[in-house]
């Protein structure tokens, strides 16, 4: 595919099937750890979504649009691209070992040899409005080790983000997004040149 974008920690999958719906010439491929040891009757629906995923029964996997892949893996999956592979890696509020796996990664330039220098780069979409305004460099945050520690570690990496629309690949990421949907962040911080 001449384009690619990576999400990371995708969870259901939906926003990475829509991307790929809208956007049959970009290959998207989808990963997250979908660890069904989780309980879900702690307040999570992770372990839920994640035996769904052994079972085949996501809406991304029962129809798969053909330029979808969705992996069960780590940001480590970074270390086995070739190079300059990735235009676009995608993060929708990831949890706490996969902002630190992605930030390491990023330190070690594993990351940065794989991804394309130009437009839209990394995309984050924070569960929290403080996070996203620290992005900006506009904003000191003290989070609790919760989800919103996983972007913690990746607003303090030193990387520049500026705010984009909304609207990317056709997709508007805050309405499609299952973590905005209880929460005041509609923003999309965007490491690279934003588009549209």
């Amino acid at each position: 595919m001449p384009q690619v974008l990576l999400e990371l920690g995708c969870g259901n999958a939906e926003v990475a099937r829509q991307i790929a719906l809208k956007n049959p010439g970009i290959g998207v491929i989808a990963t997250d750890l979908y660890d069904w040891s989780h309980d879900p009757s702690q307040g999570s629906s992770y372990g839920k979504i994640a035996r769904v995923w052994r079972e085949r029964l996501l809406p991304a996997q029962v129809e798969p649009p053909a330029n979808l892949v969705i992996l069960r893996a780590e940001a480590d999956l970074l270390r086995c691209l070739p190079l300059l592979s990735v235009d676009t890696i995608f993060l929708i509020n990831p949890e706490p070992r996969v902002g630190k796996s992605f930030l390491t990664l990023f330190q070690e330039e594993l990351l940065s040899s794989r991804i394309k220098k130009g437009l839209m780069q990394i995309v984050i979409l924070p569960f929290s409005r403080e996070l996203g305004l620290a992005a900006c460099g506009g904003f000191s945050f003290d989070h609790d080790p919760d989800w919103s520690k996983g972007l913690g570690f990746i607003m303090g990496s030193g990387l520049r983000f500026q705010q984009g629309a909304s609207i990317q690949w056709g997709v508007d990421l805050s309405q499609i997004s299952a973590y905005t949907g209880n929460s005041t962040q509609r923003g999309i911080y965007v490491f690279g040149e934003p588009l549209g």
